[in-house]
């Protein structure tokens, strides 16, 4: 790094609150200027400009007025160093901070990159770059001290930098202007895909078998929303996380003079004492496990997807999801095309194809039993036939199976050449 740049970013520092066009100011185009005659990757100068502008909030630098004692701002060599290296790494990290509503006390768990627990309000503070949220939203302030009450899962990536700054800063500009903009992928997840990944890992353990009270929720956690702290520096910023968003409840307690006080403490799921074996189901082999499943032609279908869009959903989009975990895993186009000539099984229903397939993954003949049953539930609702209520029970049995299913395709897929091929496997599981 030159000291130029320090020079300009010092001049940056100076200039005055109050310019209607902060672009236009002489320090501002010299660090532009700068930026796209020593670095490769700068790109367009407008989207330059912009992708500077949001690097340097993160800095410290606002264009506007702050009140007095707000601004942590970093030193002019500090910030040049930044943003120098901002320009030149070849890779930055993704820190997703994941707060577990509900959860009562679960065993800590590592797996990959992944680690479930507490967290203490530093290592929080830490995680999330608490220093640059202050530097860039100086109006807003974050209570890290009651997001550290909750467990968390936080969830580790790197990522290669191969755009430009600004398609990082802004990367739907870069997207063609022809295009249908309601197009989306179908499979997409609500949260990052490392995220999904790591959720999906801790599913496979049987919650509702842990829960005290199924009937109102088989989950041992929620996880309402994710804030992603961005190491690199030319990604903009999203919004601070807030205590407030997630479930609190008043709690009343006695001192030892007998006085009556209230507070409030998060809200929790009771879980049964067979939690403390969630580290023998999710772990660092359930983790290598998955690594090579997922690069099968087994695990090819979208099993993953729909067990954590189970999670997320409510009632009967739920329901739903569960029995979709299952037909990903095992149903096959085949069962509902012509039938092959010369195959012992062509007087099976999908239906039946379906059950005798679960009854041999899981060697559960119950198992496929429950997933007939099931399924003429499904079909109830989509068909629009009369039905009553969906029990909590069919909810719970939905998700056990969902589970159990995708639990042992990850197992068949990591340990042995049925994997290999897809068809051939889940064809031999008629025999």
């Amino acid at each position: 790094m030159s000291s130029e740049l320090e020079q300009v970013i010092a001049a940056i520092w100076g200039m005055p609150k109050s310019s209607d066009n902060p672009f236009a100011h002489p320090a501002f185009v010299r660090l532009v200027d700068y930026c796209k005659a020593t670095y490769p990757n700068a790109g367009s100068k407008l989207w330059l400009t912009l992708a500077l502008s949001d690097a340097l909030r993160s800095l410290g630098m606002h264009f506007r007025e702050v009140p007095a004692g707000l601004i942590r701002t970093l030193s002019p060599a500090a910030a040049a160093e930044a943003l120098h290296l901002a320009f030149t790494a070849p890779m930055s990290r993704r820190v997703h901070l994941c707060p577990l509503d509900w959860a009562e006390n679960p065993p800590e768990l590592a797996f990959g990159r992944n680690r479930m627990r507490r967290f203490s309000e530093k290592e929080l503070m830490d995680l999330a770059e608490a220093d640059r949220i202050q530097r860039a939203s100086p109006l807003t302030s974050v209570d890290w001290k009651r997001l550290s009450r909750f467990h968390w899962l936080i969830v580790e990536e790197d990522i290669l930098l191969t755009a430009e700054p600004g398609a990082r800063a802004l990367p739907i500009m870069y997207k063609p202007l022809r295009r249908d903009l309601g197009a989306f992928l179908p499979h997409e997840g609500r949260f990052p895909a490392a995220v999904e990944e790591a959720l999906f890992l801790m599913l496979l353990a049987p919650w509702e078998n842990w829960a005290e009270a199924p009937d109102v929720d088989w989950r041992g956690f929620r996880v309402p929303w994710i804030y992603t702290a961005d190491r690199d520096l030319f990604v903009r910023m999203q919004a601070p996380p807030q205590d407030a968003s997630l479930t609190w409840q008043p709690v009343a307690f006695t001192d030892v003079y007998g006085e009556i006080h209230e507070e409030e403490q998060p809200a929790h799921y009771t879980l049964a004492d067979e939690v403390s074996g969630l580290p023998t189901v999710v772990n660092q082999s359930l983790w290598e496990d998955w690594l090579i499943a997922r690069q099968t032609s087994l695990l090819a279908a979208p099993v993953a997807h729909f067990l954590v869009r189970a999670f997320l959903s409510d009632r009967i989009d739920e329901f739903l999801a569960h029995l979709m975990v299952v037909e990903a895993s095992l149903g096959l186009k085949a069962d509902y095309g012509p039938k092959a000539k010369g195959n012992l099984h062509n007087n099976l229903r999908p239906t039946d194809r379906m059950v005798r397939r679960i009854t041999k993954l899981l060697c559960d003949p119950i198992a496929g039993e429950e997933y007939r049953r099931l399924f003429d539930v499904r079909s109830s609702y989509v068909h629009g036939r009369q039905m009553g209520e969906v029990s909590s029970a069919d909810l719970k049995g939905a998700r056990a199976l969902a589970r159990r299913t995708a639990l042992r395709l990850v197992e068949v897929a990591a340990r042995g050449a049925a994997a290999t091929n897809r068809d051939a496997y889940l064809m031999s599981l008629l025999d």
